[in-house]
């Protein structure tokens, strides 16, 4: 049952990171309209941690011990290095319905917006450093 807990544990903790990542760029990308590719960058290594701390306190809550968290960091490693490794497909943006103004800036940030590849490296480690120092805050109660 220790085993089953643990890896629902980590199973919620992705969760959570997921939706927070989704939650926080959508709402970064709408105050900063992507315009600045370093804004962008900072913006995601700091939703990362964000995301990866978080995760790693509910995974750490729920787990039935620190190996919970042992299995989220390694999920989040597996997939930040596939995610890294993968090609980068090209982005289409749908613009059906839209302002036309708006629909233009929405492709120029399309056709220009280009995650570095150094950052899809750093990701994984961002992740596994955050899940780690959310779950030592919990454990350390």
């Amino acid at each position: 049952m220790t085993h089953l807990r643990n890896f629902g544990a980590a199973v919620l903790g992705y969760v959570v990171m997921s939706i927070l990542v989704f939650v926080l760029f959508l709402v970064v990308g709408l105050v900063m309209v992507m315009a600045d590719s370093g804004g962008f960058v900072v913006a995601s290594i700091v939703i990362s941690l964000v995301a990866a701390l978080l995760g790693g306190i509910v995974c750490a809550k729920v787990a039935a011990d620190a190996r919970g968290a042992w299995i989220l960091i390694a999920a989040v490693v597996v997939v930040g290095v596939v995610m890294a490794l993968r090609p980068d497909a090209p982005v289409e943006v749908v613009t059906e319905g839209l302002d036309p103004a708006l629909a233009e800036m929405m492709e120029s940030a399309a056709e220009t917006a280009e995650e570095p590849a150094w950052l899809q490296w750093l990701n994984p480690f961002l992740g596994a450093v955050g899940v780690f120092l959310g779950a030592r805050l919990v454990k350390g109660d």
